[in-house]
């Protein structure tokens, strides 16, 4: 299979910023992700921004007694990916166990969409919601 740089470079890109998320290194995400970056979520829909998208990743942090994430697998093709994570945490009396796909694009080196899928819509939403 022939050398491709792109698909290197977002692989290496995608690495560092799923890293910065299990490290909870809020500093590390914004300089990983685009000022124009986009989030959809389908609990809290979508949100546009770097600024917004860095805030929804920490406020799983921030929000829960325990949280943990999970690198599974990973597949790129070029400058697209899909990360399979699962999502662990605690918070009140309410525990999360949750499979979830991230479709992340990645553009000029940092992560510029991520659009999330879980396993259980439902439950999920039912976690962050209680508290």
């Amino acid at each position: 299979m022939p050398h491709d740089p792109t698909h290197d470079d977002a692989h290496a890109t995608l690495e560092r910023w799923l890293r910065a998320r299990r490290a909870r290194d809020a500093e590390a995400l914004r300089a990983l992700t685009a000022e124009h970056a986009v989030w959809e979520s389908p609990v809290n829909g979508t949100v546009r921004g770097r600024e917004r998208l860095v805030d929804q990743v920490a406020a799983a942090w921030e929000d829960t007694e325990d949280f943990s994430t999970e690198t599974l697998w990973i597949e790129v093709r070029g400058d697209r990916a899909a990360v399979m994570v699962r999502n662990s945490g605690r918070r009140g009396e309410g525990t999360l166990d949750s499979l979830q796909t991230l479709f992340i694009g990645v553009e000029d080196g940092l992560i510029a969409h991520v659009r999330i899928a879980v396993d259980d819509p439902a439950s999920v939403e039912a976690f962050w919601s209680s508290g």
